[in-house]
């Protein structure tokens, strides 16, 4: 699941770019808790995975088999 500010964010970059995302967000669809590293410095519960040129902050919810992304942002 996205944000709101996400998607906008993702819908507002060049093409080269956003295709990479959009790549890691697939392989985070299928195993989110095996793709990303899990942030410490009081973010727990947040995981990071990085693109070519981008890093993806999500949060993992086990329960609800949910993982919400919560920020893309440029390396």
């Amino acid at each position: 699941m996205l944000t709101g500010p996400v998607a906008r964010e993702l819908a507002e970059m060049d093409e080269p770019a956003a295709t990479a995302v959009r790549e890691r967000l697939a392989a985070l669809a299928t195993g989110p808790a095996e793709q990303g590293r899990a942030l410490g410095m009081g973010l727990v519960g947040v995981l990071c995975v990085r693109g070519a040129s981008h890093r993806v902050l999500y949060a993992l919810y086990q329960e609800q088999r949910l993982a919400t992304v919560l920020s893309i942002d440029d390396r």
